[in-house]
């Protein structure tokens, strides 16, 4: 999961002449023949996804589709200037599916006045709202007042990740499912250390992503008055229960060091980090030994994991072919299309442990690893995400460098990234009234 949206890649997707009559579609998204093939007729579908290489794109849902639709042709119009989807906005070209993470639609999708509520679809088509990752579709209706302006396909699993190798040089135990993060801290703090001209260090994380997926269900922005609160009492415990780690002694981490780019690469790379938190997918640094536990937990908040970070495929308001590009987002969260999905190492959206437990076992480095802990037993409720949600979220990393670099004390980093978000958010607002 990438956190900023990417650039837009444009999927031409042409229906050539089909096979049957209407469009497909009950309670799994489309009826389907003996063979399990869905049958269209000749119509054409656009797709707006983040920018994925062809063949990535082909071997995660390109070909899958294909065969599921075999009278879908897909073609890429590949990004440049002037075909970004604001771009095709303004030339009034019509879209049918667009693709984006729960942290980006407003800009991406609802700025562009590009949703419409399926749930018409969802009634009429039996389709199982509770088969999904349930947080993941609370999160949309607080989105969309209630309504569904689109289904969420994948989700980003989230995992403590660690380096045997280390631990067993110093030898210290490993990490263990459900530990706390006062207990994460005390071992970090064992496993920080000189020697041999190498400085390890215990641990690190993204605070970006960790304050994204918070335990607490914490917003930036508060859904009444519409203005950042990172300056509240639950904002300044997740911020000291993260920054802590860097005040260790040995640390010394020059802002530089401290972008996500440079930390993942101490613990993946240079392979001086003891443990290493990942909010959004897998960490499988090459030639290490390594294995995951569970996410940390709060005391006050004993058992509960992090906030999904979902994707969603958004059927589009000016689509001419609601009903097929319905059909084909619904199969895509069908066991059909979710379980070998799975079995790659994508995070099932599916809320069925029995799918849960076959994550990557078709990928060969993940075998043997403990990759339950990837999927917390409990969540908490999903963040309000505000149309000036990035506003805010952005001055939450900027503000936890300069508490960690020892520029500012948390209170006063915390208190002038509300200050500047909420001046960023009256110059939005100004501009949008001025439309």
């Amino acid at each position: 999961m990438k956190m900023k949206a990417a650039a837009s890649v444009v999927l031409a997707v042409s229906l050539t002449a089909g096979c049957g009559k209407g469009t497909s579609g009950v309670s799994t998204g489309g009826n389907e023949s003996k063979t399990g093939v869905i049958n269209t007729e000749a119509q054409q579908i656009t797709v707006v996804h983040y920018a994925l290489a062809e063949e990535d794109f082909n071997k995660t849902y390109g070909d899958p589709l294909r065969k599921k639709f075999p009278n879908v042709v897909l073609k890429y119009v590949v990004p440049a200037k002037g075909q970004k989807i604001q771009d095709l906005v303004s030339a009034g070209e019509s879209m049918d599916i667009v693709f984006d993470s729960i942290g980006q639609v407003h800009a991406n999708i609802y700025s562009l006045e590009l949703q419409t509520d399926i749930t018409p679809l969802i009634q009429s088509k039996k389709y199982d709202l509770s088969k999904l990752e349930p947080t993941a579709v609370e999160a949309m209706k607080g989105i969309a007042k209630g309504g569904m302006y689109g289904l969420p396909v994948n989700l980003s699993p989230a995992g403590l990740f660690y380096n045997k190798d280390l631990f067993d040089k110093f030898g210290v135990g490993y990490p263990k499912d459900n530990m706390s993060w006062d207990e994460v801290y005390d071992l970090a703090k064992k496993m920080t250390r000189s020697e041999g001209g190498v400085q390890y260090l215990g641990y690190t994380t993204s605070s970006g992503h960790q304050a994204l997926t918070n335990q607490f269900g914490l917003s930036f922005i508060d859904p009444i008055s519409e203005k950042a609160v990172m300056n509240s009492d639950g904002w300044i415990k997740v911020m000291q229960s993260i920054v802590r780690f860097y005040q260790i002694p040995g640390y010394n981490l020059t802002s530089k060091d401290l972008a996500v780019a440079s930390m993942r690469d101490m613990y993946a790379v240079e392979k001086r980090v003891a443990m290493y938190t990942n909010f959004s997918g897998v960490t499988d640094p090459e030639g290490m030994n390594w294995d995951v536990v569970t996410i940390p937990t709060y005391p006050d908040a004993p058992g509960i994991g992090v906030q999904p970070y979902p994707t969603y495929w958004h059927v589009t308001s000016n689509s001419k072919n609601k009903e097929l590009a319905f059909d084909m987002i619904a199969w895509l969260t069908s066991e059909e299309f979710q379980v070998p999905f799975t079995r790659k190492g994508n995070a099932t959206i599916l809320n069925d442990p029995a799918i849960k437990q076959q994550f990557g076992q078709d990928t060969p480095t993940l075998k043997g690893k403990n990759v339950s802990a990837l999927f917390p037993a409990k969540r908490p409720s999903p963040s309000y995400f505000s149309p000036y949600h990035s506003l805010a979220y952005s001055k939450f990393p900027a503000a936890f460098t300069q508490i960690a670099s020892g520029q500012k004390d948390v209170v006063t980093a915390l208190r002038e990234a509300d200050e500047q978000a909420n001046k960023a958010i009256e110059v939005e607002k100004a501009a949008r009234s001025g439309k």
